[in-house]
């Protein structure tokens, strides 16, 4: 993979998938570096939330429905056919299971183009305190021990 990676037959393979599907990989790229800078601003892009460990411990399991049915709830994905998919919705994920966890350490970053930032919030739809929710779905969906023997 490493030499696939380095050669650029990835890149190579990619492009024919994405253009045998009728994409457009340099719009996609393109859009992908927009979204991959405010993901790199973290907390200073007001397109951004970025979720932090509420406490230390062992990361056991991802409930990855939960983060799932989070995506789906910003539209990144549907619930029943034909409902519209905002392909500029992102999350960046920054744990993996049996990770040792700081209260702190970072846990991932969202990105939706309708995230609006006021008084230290971000609002999104009805939710204006959503950061807050987001955070808790997210945190919600973590299992981890804080047994100090781990």
């Amino acid at each position: 993979m490493k030499s696939a990676w380095l050669s650029g037959k990835l890149r190579q393979n990619f492009s024919k998938i994405v253009e045998m599907q009728g994409g457009d990989l340099e719009a996609f790229m393109t859009n992908y570096s927009l979204i991959q800078k405010e993901l790199d601003k973290g907390e200073a892009s007001d397109k951004v939330i970025v979720v932090k460990a509420a406490k230390s411990g062992k990361l056991e399991t991802v409930n990855g429905v939960a983060i799932g049915n989070f995506m789906v709830d910003l539209n990144a994905g549907r619930k029943v056919f034909g409902e519209p998919i905002n392909h500029d919705v992102s999350m960046q994920w920054y744990l993996y299971p049996n990770q040792e966890i700081k209260e702190g350490d970072l846990v991932c970053k969202i990105y939706h183009p309708d995230f609006k930032h006021q008084n230290g919030k971000t609002a999104f739809k009805e939710d204006s305190d959503f950061s807050a929710t987001a955070t808790h779905r997210i945190l919600n969906a973590l299992a981890y021990s804080t047994d100090p023997a781990f």
